[in-house]
């Protein structure tokens, strides 16, 4: 299984974990919890509760697929980085905010 495929995995199955809480009885809940049965999981976990929980992949197409399934559960607590890490580390990632904080600070 490829690392792309298992950050996938691990950004749904953390927040099916909390699913039946926010609608047990909802079926797209009952499909993704089924489909996680099977799963092996052995990751870092994140609960998605109060806070925003950002979603990422490669691309941005699993990410914001996983994304849809969990808006569709009723989590609306959750983003996507579009693009994908791809995108971020092309666009300059942590760099690109340091260059903009030393900039602002410039200004004031």
């Amino acid at each position: 299984m490829s690392i792309l495929h298992k950050s996938f995995l691990a950004a749904v199955l953390c927040a099916a974990i909390s699913l039946p809480a926010i609608a047990a009885d909802s079926p797209a809940v009952k499909a993704l919890e089924d489909y996680f049965e099977f799963s092996e999981y052995g990751g870092a976990t994140i609960l998605p509760a109060d806070r925003m929980v950002l979603l990422y992949c490669n691309a941005g197409t699993l990410s914001a697929q996983a994304g849809l399934g969990l808006r569709v559960a009723g989590m609306d607590n959750v983003r996507i980085l579009q693009g994908g890490f791809d995108e971020w580390k092309a666009k300059g990632g942590f760099d690109a905010n340091r260059r903009a904080l030393k900039n602002s600070k410039k200004g004031d």
